[in-house]
């Protein structure tokens, strides 16, 4: 048998080969990278946070501390943590509960979420099969403008323009609440919610719409039953990003949220819960931030706040574990036999956990068959059409209104920066220049432009 022609020579060849090992092992070395960096981040974070775990009481020196087992001292300190809401560090016997910091956080968390990831899921439906590929060029880069505003920027709006209209409207006892930090997060998290879930839901390609419209199905159905599941990975990523940007923010809600300690009781009460959010919060990275410049270097207070971040980046780490494990149960249920059932790594030791968390959802989707089952069975087969035409062009008209809130929210955002600050650099005199021209040329005017000049100072407006 004649071997085959190669279309390379053997020298080629190698070259070939070895340019690609190459390549792979440099691919690998910078994904080990990455990993060893998370890692470190973990370990430096853990170690910061040692003295405090492993210090109860406060005080390293006192001889009960040398009694106890590391084991009992950071027991002892859990206890504390999770199940107080007094933050006193700085007290004669301090106090580091931080069930106050951590309802808060979460508390603005869900309540942006509750907010930015309808009107993101949305915006990325419209962009991706709504409109034209020309529109779409120009509506997308205007929505990520609002991840281009900087967080300082958002503060100052929540404080000046959010805050007292918050208090005004509503009559709130303080703007500077609970509910104001969470509109200023759903602002900032929906420009990653839309650019992600857009991305992923346009590199679908256009197959498995066609299929679906083939077989008679309207846009709402073949949106919402065949192309947002197919693309749930990338939306799942796009609202665990935009989840992250929540809880990771800092400025925002140190400004926004009004930095008190405040957990309903009982916890449990949804009524409490609800009007939390008119009161003020404090989350775990405004307590960072305020007292990290207050502590000194090998001080308990500032091991305390090293162990704070230390349980935002857990509890960080967990949320997308989850959202992989929902992936993967998605992906299962989707009849997708690709997927290797081994792949999540800590599946034996989370995953009865993960099934607790996930049980809500199970019973969501199927409450949801079931009510859809009823409902079919109790309508004719018209006022069936009737109603899928009428979902349609709801869901038309929702997308649309979706994407002019969200120009009406960046419109609303700059124009009191633009408008407040344009003088700062768009101006066509001072009364200063005609001020140093009299001077030079005593024309006896001098007086007048002095009083015109204090007349102008009296009303120029800051930028805010």
């Amino acid at each position: 048998m004649d071997r085959p022609t190669l279309l390379l020579s053997q020298r080629e060849d190698r070259i070939r080969r070895l340019r690609s090992w190459v390549g792979g092992w440099m691919l690998a070395r910078v994904a080990n990278v990455a990993m060893l960096a998370v890692f470190a981040i973990f370990v430096f974070i853990a170690w910061k946070s040692f003295l405090f775990l492993t210090t109860a009481g406060g005080d390293a020196s006192a001889p009960s501390e040398v009694q106890r087992s590391i084991f009992q001292n950071i027991a002892a300190r859990l206890v504390e943590m999770f199940g107080s809401s007094h933050w006193h560090p700085e007290r004669a016997e301090p106090e580091f509960g931080m069930l106050a910091m951590i309802y808060g956080s979460i508390l603005v968390t869900f309540g942006a979420m509750l907010i930015a990831v309808p009107l993101g899921i949305m915006t990325a439906v419209v962009l991706s099969d709504m409109v034209p590929f020309n529109v779409r060029q120009w509506i997308k880069p205007v929505m990520e403008l609002l991840a281009a505003i900087p967080s300082v920027a958002f503060g100052f709006f929540a404080v000046k323009v959010v805050a007292p209209w918050l208090q005004n409207t509503f009559g709130f006892p303080s703007g500077t609440n609970a509910m104001n930090a969470s509109l200023i997060l759903a602002v900032m998290a929906i420009p990653t919610i839309v650019s992600v879930a857009e991305d992923s839901l346009s590199s679908l390609g256009r197959e498995l719409r066609e299929a679906a419209y083939a077989l008679g199905s309207t846009r709402f159905e073949t949106l919402m039953k065949v192309v947002v599941p197919a693309a749930h990975s990338g939306i799942l990523t796009a609202i665990v990003l935009g989840m992250m940007r929540a809880i990771g923010e800092t400025m925002v809600v140190w400004m926004a949220a009004g930095n008190a300690s405040n957990v309903p009781t009982p916890w449990y009460d949804v009524y409490a819960v609800i009007g939390s959010f008119t009161e003020a919060v404090r989350t775990m990275t405004a307590t960072v931030a305020a007292d990290m410049g207050e502590t000194s270097a090998d001080s308990i207070h500032r091991s305390a706040l090293f162990a704070v971040g230390f349980v935002l980046l857990i509890f960080t780490f967990g949320l997308n574990m989850f959202t992989e494990y929902l992936s993967q149960r998605f992906k299962s249920g989707m009849g997708d036999d690709a997927v290797d059932k081994h792949r999540f790594g800590m599946k034996f030791l989370l995953g009865p956990v993960f099934r607790c968390l996930s049980l809500p959802f199970d019973l969501l989707a199927s409450w949801r068959e079931h009510a859809l089952h009823g409902i079919a069975q109790r309508i004719g087969t018209k006022n069936q059409l009737r109603i899928r035409v009428g979902m349609n062009g709801m869901f038309t008209t929702l997308g649309f209104i979706s994407v002019l809130l969200l120009g009406a929210i960046l419109c609303l955002v700059l124009a009191p920066l633009l408008g407040n600050g344009r003088e700062a650099f768009i101006f066509r005199a001072t009364v200063e220049h005609p001020l140093f021209v009299s001077k030079k040329k005593t024309s006896g005017k001098e007086k007048n432009l002095r009083d015109e000049l204090k007349t102008c100072l009296s009303v120029r407006k800051p930028v805010y």
